[in-house]
């Protein structure tokens, strides 16, 4: 028979949206923070992408705060951002409202200008129901909610799972209730990877690759309040 103390550690696991969760704590069930659920998953009138996984050079700290920041649309992404997204966004920080116990979001308005879009002119845009905003549950899941019209919706999930302290590895879902056929799956997850694709730019230059362990070497401005509320 083997030693007794022949025996390794084992974690509670869940299987949900393609993606094995374990909690590598030691927690009771009750104490422990919930999956967060996705409503539309299997909603008949919204489609959910296949699971899209990609490792990117960053600590799932930085890619975080910048989903929460609703400031750097106008300078990452020229499309997305475009001008209407400023808000004056420096000068008024946007309130955080509770999301779950464990994180918190925010939704605004925004005024787009008609010429540019998330997609070009394939996407429909109507001012009345322009909104965008983001929020997290506990440190590593990020969600995103974009209208663009009364039926145009798309609503993201990040699972952010660290590799190391210098990498991540992100599990994306993206769900819509528009353009539900499923040959449609490449066009729309190729244009929000290719925003990612302009984020990575930018935050593979950050240093340190974390969140600082101090905010006296960093200068945030009101517009940073929603940072600010998730560290």
């Amino acid at each position: 028979h083997p030693p007794a103390r022949a025996k390794v550690d084992s974690y509670p696991v869940q299987e949900r949206y393609d993606i094995l969760f374990a909690f590598l704590g030691d927690l009771p069930d009750e104490e422990r923070p919930p999956l967060y659920d996705i409503p539309e998953y299997e909603e008949p009138h919204w489609r959910a992408n296949e699971l899209v996984v990609f490792d990117v050079d960053y600590y799932y700290e930085r890619p975080a705060e910048k989903g929460l920041d609703p400031a750097h649309n106008e300078f990452v992404h020229p499309k997305q951002g475009a001008t209407g997204m400023r808000q004056d966004l420096r000068d008024k920080p946007i309130k955080m409202e509770p999301l779950t116990e464990w994180g918190s979001k925010f939704i605004i308005p925004f005024v787009q200008d008609k010429s540019v879009g998330i997609m070009g002119d394939k996407m429909e845009r109507d001012a009345k129901y322009l909104r965008a905003g983001s929020g997290h549950v506990g440190p590593n899941t990020l969600i995103t909610w974009l209208q663009f019209s009364k039926d145009t919706i798309f609503h993201q999930y990040f699972f952010e799972a660290p590799i190391d302290k210098k990498r991540t590895r992100i599990f994306f879902i993206n769900a819509r209730n528009n353009t539900l056929e499923a040959d449609k799956d490449e066009w729309i997850n190729g244009t929000f990877m290719n925003i990612a694709g302009e984020d990575r730019e930018i935050i593979e230059n950050l240093r340190p690759h974390g969140t600082p362990d101090t905010m006296t070497n960093e200068m945030l401005l009101p517009g940073a309040a929603v940072v600010a509320t998730y560290r």
